[in-house]
């Protein structure tokens, strides 16, 4: 992930540096650095933050917003996150986490 990744993706969420940081449990001067690539991103960061941006998609194709909480359950259907399979243990961990989120809207 890039720094221009990290700003721009942040821009498109409609958050400020600190409302990021809060979300992914890092701290504003490590975003500020991310983001001006005065500093390397770290795995773990990079990971945190590309959750935060909703880079997990769907390998076939489906867009995101389309697929819902029943379809998480298709066998048929895999995972990929930065170009790698997730794990069905993985998809499991989205699913409760999806399952969550959309609780809190109600």
């Amino acid at each position: 992930m890039t720094a221009k990744e990290v700003h721009q993706g942040r821009i498109d969420r409609g958050l400020t540096q600190g409302e990021l940081a809060k979300e992914v449990g890092l701290s504003v001067g490590s975003i500020n650095s991310y983001e001006h690539g005065t500093r390397n991103i770290t795995k773990a960061a990079e990971s945190k933050i590309s959750l935060a941006f909703k880079r997990i998609k769907p390998l076939n194709e489906q867009p995101a917003q389309a697929t819902l909480i029943a379809e998480l359950s298709d066998a048929n259907t895999r995972f990929q996150w930065e170009g790698t399979l997730l794990r069905p243990t993985e998809v499991e961990l989205i699913k409760v986490i999806a399952k969550t989120l959309v609780d809190q809207r109600k």
